[in-house]
């Protein structure tokens, strides 16, 4: 069985504006998944001159074709990090099985957020 960690760049620095979203580009997790464990580092701070940054709520969304609809499933929102100035952390969660995913992350209305994210999966 394999037990490498694939490591997969999101977001490295990434301005994401007060009460928008930033979404990744599709990961194909047929080439990645082979226990279905998965975690997110994830790295969100103050953006330009702000002094503070929005919080940061991450979900995933996932979809049959690589460029179907994809669609936030029940259970898709994991983690919120960074209220004020900024934090980082790592997050599991367990997504169904879905061959096609995308990792949102939605700042608040307080500010924007630099973030920086990276996906592991085994």
């Amino acid at each position: 069985m394999e037990r490498r960690i694939h490591v997969i760049n999101l977001f490295k620095n990434q301005a994401v504006g007060a009460g928008s979203n930033g979404l990744s580009q599709a990961i194909d997790l047929r080439d990645y998944s082979k226990q279905g464990q998965f975690s997110l580092y994830i790295s969100v701070g103050p953006c330009g001159t702000n002094a503070t940054c929005g919080s940061a709520v991450l979900s995933y969304q996932g979809a049959p074709w690589w460029d179907g609809t994809y669609i936030t499933p029940t259970g898709g929102t994991f983690g919120t990090v960074a209220v004020g100035t900024g934090g980082s952390d790592f997050i599991t969660f367990t997504p169904p099985v879905i061959p096609f995913m995308k990792i949102n992350v939605n700042v608040g209305t307080n500010g924007s957020a630099n973030v920086t994210a990276l996906l592991n999966v085994r």
